[in-house]
């Protein structure tokens, strides 16, 4: 019940619809392992080739989703 806004007038009957929270679990956006190789980047220590070469690969991925 801990879920409940505090000023919830009754407890929901079971089976009965509940109005979801604004930034439930379910609406906060999964993790993308693409974003996710993004961060781990150094694109510092890149050289142009193989900067180009990672973004055709990233590319190829994103696609396939």
């Amino acid at each position: 019940e801990q879920d409940r806004p505090k000023f919830a007038a009754r407890k929901p009957e079971p089976g009965e619809l509940r109005q979801l929270a604004l930034f439930s679990p379910a609406s906060l956006p999964a993790k993308d392992p693409i974003r996710e190789e993004l961060a781990g980047i150094d694109v510092n220590g890149l050289t142009p080739l193989v900067a180009l070469q990672k973004l055709a690969e990233m590319v190829e991925k994103a696609r396939r989703k």
